[in-house]
């Protein structure tokens, strides 16, 4: 079984989660109810590190600049609402008119199948060199529309 530790001592397991009170002193059951979803903050100290969040609102086959220059992407968070898998494919390019989508190249693919919503955070974020620009698509390297648009957004500094 797994435990949850929160420094030397063992506060609970994952089928008897604890939380200890503000006085550090009790343990106290942890529930959970309702609805639930995630919302994060963009952090303005990026000179300290914090990623900062862009948010395309919508991502669409045409290429977006995500950030210009030197750089790295922290994460993302997005929705894919079609009945089909969908694509973002990432470019390390210095302008969203350097891509021509099915030609060039994507650095790399980020994948999610159908009606679906994905996220996740790079501790170190993934170095680009140029620039970053994304484009969502139905295949990993093609040029063809996912059907709607996806939802979501980026971090990078």
């Amino acid at each position: 079984m797994s435990q949850i530790v929160a420094g030397p001592q063992t506060i609970g397991t994952l089928a008897n989660p604890v939380r200890v009170d503000p006085t550090g002193t009790t343990p106290q059951p942890v529930t959970q109810s309702g609805n639930w979803s995630d919302q994060i903050a963009p952090q303005a100290n990026n000179a300290s590190g914090w990623f900062a969040s862009s948010f395309p609102g919508t991502l669409t086959n045409t290429p977006t600049l995500v950030k210009t220059g030197p750089g790295k992407l922290g994460g993302y968070d997005f929705l894919n609402p079609n009945a089909n898998n969908a694509y973002i494919q990432v470019f390390d390019v210095a302008a969203a008119n350097n891509v021509t989508l099915g030609n060039t190249t994507p650095t790399y693919v980020i994948s999610r199948g159908a009606n679906m919503a994905w996220n996740l955070e790079f501790v170190n974020g993934i170095q680009h060199n140029n620039g970053i620009v994304v484009a969502a698509t139905n295949n990993q390297t093609g040029n063809g529309s996912p059907g709607n648009n996806l939802s979501g957004f980026f971090l990078y500094k």
